[in-house]
């Protein structure tokens, strides 16, 4: 298996535990979210923070980089392409 390479995170290694409680309602709440986007909780209610605290256009920033990083030197499709 293959090892993660570099930060987990645009911000640094991911090392400061958070820990709180929720209300049933409220976690019922969370849950439903991540599992509607495919992510853990944890993961969600990260995303939730990173963007309350540093703002949703450099979330999407952070974001929109690691995809490009991923993809690499991929064409973007013309609107006819797209379907």
């Amino acid at each position: 298996m293959l090892a993660r390479a570099g930060a987990t995170s645009p911000l640094g290694k991911l090392i400061h535990p958070i820990k709180t409680n929720l209300a049933d309602a409220t976690y019922e709440l969370l849950e439903r979210r991540a599992f509607e986007s495919g992510k853990p909780v944890a993961e969600v209610v990260r995303t939730i923070l990173e963007v309350s605290v540093h703002g949703l256009e450099t979330v999407q920033a952070w974001k929109a980089a690691e995809l490009r990083a991923i993809a690499g030197d991929v064409p973007e499709l013309s609107e006819g392409d797209r379907k």
